[in-house]
């Protein structure tokens, strides 16, 4: 279940109270599209912290832009969200307004 602190959705897996530790992103979030067969496409997103719960930030994708969701692995052994349609710019103005990720560290690639 996802945790509300202040009336905030709290993602990290740390404690929520601790205000000594902040989520620092020193990469880049990428956000990219890939078309399936006929109209049908997967968004995933990369490079998110790893203080990050990821099964419970893509539970709350899942459930605010109504689609399915997973979190898998990559080749290089990194965990990646991948979510069914094309969610590129739902999961940019999420992440923001979460304050998950500044709005400078977000690249969204595709079409």
């Amino acid at each position: 279940m996802i945790s509300s602190v202040n009336g905030t959705i709290a993602f990290s897996s740390n404690n929520p109270f601790d205000d000594e530790k902040e989520l620092q992103v020193s990469s880049y979030v990428h956000i990219r599209i890939r078309q399936r067969t006929g109209k049908t496409h997967i968004t995933s997103v990369e490079g998110l912290s790893s203080d990050l719960d990821l099964k419970k930030l893509c539970r709350a994708f899942q459930k605010e832009f109504n689609c399915g969701g997973n979190v898998t692995m990559n080749k290089d052994n990194q965990d990646i969200i991948q979510l069914t349609g094309d969610q590129r710019q739902n999961v940019k103005s999420f992440l923001i307004r979460e304050d998950i990720v500044p709005k400078n560290k977000i690249v969204i690639h595709g079409y």
